[in-house]
């Protein structure tokens, strides 16, 4: 999948509803954000990817 180029999204709040892919999915598109998101249940990402916020955190310092 490939975004366009360039585009940035508006910072938003998520609910995740408690769902591992919802809150995944919410991290990868707020890293598009043109500021600061919020994503609640965001520990949900935890059910089947443990190490998923140390992971996108390494990402994100990557890119800066």
């Amino acid at each position: 999948i490939y975004g366009l180029p360039g585009r940035k999204v508006n910072p938003a709040i998520y609910d995740s509803l408690n769902d591992h892919r919802i809150a995944m999915s919410a991290a990868i598109l707020a890293m598009k954000g043109l500021g600061v998101s919020e994503i609640h249940h965001a520990e949900a990402a935890a059910v089947s990817y443990p190490d998923f916020w140390e992971h996108i955190d390494k990402l994100a310092h990557k890119s800066t």
